[in-house]
């Protein structure tokens, strides 16, 4: 179970203060009136009150304050279901994680460039079901295929440079994992989106390209960075910079786009290469021509499922307890003093 509007949660404080607040009147009452005659008056006068009526009054009067609180703060609990279905291809946009990707030869980096245009392309191309890999030294699959375009974007949010703790940049390994999560879809037109600087350390890039383009899925890469080649930044806690990143000789290690490797990996797959050094973007707007030519599949995706709000049942005890609690009254019904007791 969650709380939709967990702030709500903080008036709960009000309940032990509420509480308090009973105690020191219900104090200063039995004070004042001792204060005002002799115990036999008072035992006239406060003849039918109701103690026990009183804390009860009291007590449902504060748990129907609690249960509104809690019915504001909106609990959630349970799923519901929702199928969607639509006409269109499978795309997986597997992005470089690696510690080159926080080169600043793209402001703000590489991978923060990377990240904004895809959310872009995200958005731009609905209608698609998109998965999402991550790769450095090796490769994971952050967000399957999906039509839930949140999801997707949730997970791309929480990735980053170093979030895969093997170090490198294992291209091939990339597209292998991105075949793998494509081989589930019956969707007839595939395609990977690989966004990386192309700096492959495997070097089997290209023969793992190959083997995609015979099963008829087309690679588009883009290249992020530049040829000249730039240090990569080190940076701590606090995301400051504090050094560049060395070799095992003490050397700054440079990071420059492999345009040769990323136009082969397109070609090999009837893709395209985009080089988005030149101009503001990724150049993602030119994948837009080729997937309307593409042949669309219906498609259907995985349920979303999505909390139920259950604050309904919390509103109607917490009315019913304050109609039950204007209802009980303080006095018994012998709560009446004979006048002839004070002529």
């Amino acid at each position: 179970m969650k709380f939709y509007n967990q702030y709500f949660l903080l008036f709960l404080f009000l309940i032990p203060v509420v509480c308090g607040f009973f105690v020191l009147t219900h104090r200063w009452r039995r004070d004042a009136l001792q204060r005002f005659g002799s115990p036999n008056s008072l035992a006239l006068l406060t003849q039918g009150v109701s103690k026990p009526r009183q804390v009860l009054k009291f007590i449902t009067g504060t748990l129907a304050l609690a249960l509104l609180i809690l019915a504001l703060a909106r609990p959630q609990y349970g799923v519901k279901a929702i199928a969607l279905q639509r006409t269109g291809i499978d795309i997986i946009i597997a992005i470089d994680t690696s510690e080159s990707m926080n080169a600043e030869d793209i402001k703000p980096s590489r991978f923060q460039k990377a990240r904004f245009e895809i959310g872009k392309f995200v958005d731009a191309f609905q209608g698609h079901r998109i998965g999402l890999v991550s790769f450095a030294g090796e490769s994971f699959v952050e967000c399957p295929l999906t039509l839930d375009y949140g999801a997707v974007k949730l997970f791309m949010d929480s990735m980053g440079v170093g979030i895969i703790p093997v170090p490198g940049t294992d291209i091939s390994g990339a597209i292998r994992k991105s075949v793998e999560a494509l081989t589930i879809s019956s969707a007839k037109s595939k395609i990977v989106l690989l966004v990386t600087d192309g700096e492959d350390n495997e070097g089997n890039a290209v023969r793992e390209a190959k083997t995609a383009g015979k099963k008829g899925i087309r690679i588009y890469t883009v290249g992020i960075g530049n040829t000249r080649g730039v240090p990569i930044p080190i940076r701590n806690e606090d995301g400051q910079i504090i050094g560049y990143k060395k070799d095992k000789n003490g050397k700054t290690v440079l990071s420059k786009l492999d345009i040769s490797t990323l136009e082969q990996i397109s070609l090999f797959t009837d893709g395209k290469f985009l080089n988005p050094a030149q101009g503001g973007g990724l150049g993602l707007n030119l994948i837009a021509e080729d997937i309307k030519g593409m042949e669309k599949t219906d498609i259907m995706s995985e349920k979303l499922t999505q909390y139920e709000d259950r604050y309904q049942v919390l509103l109607l005890l917490a009315i019913l307890l304050l109609v039950l609690e204007w209802l009980i009254p303080e006095r018994s019904p012998r709560s009446a003093v004979p006048v002839s007791r004070f002529s």
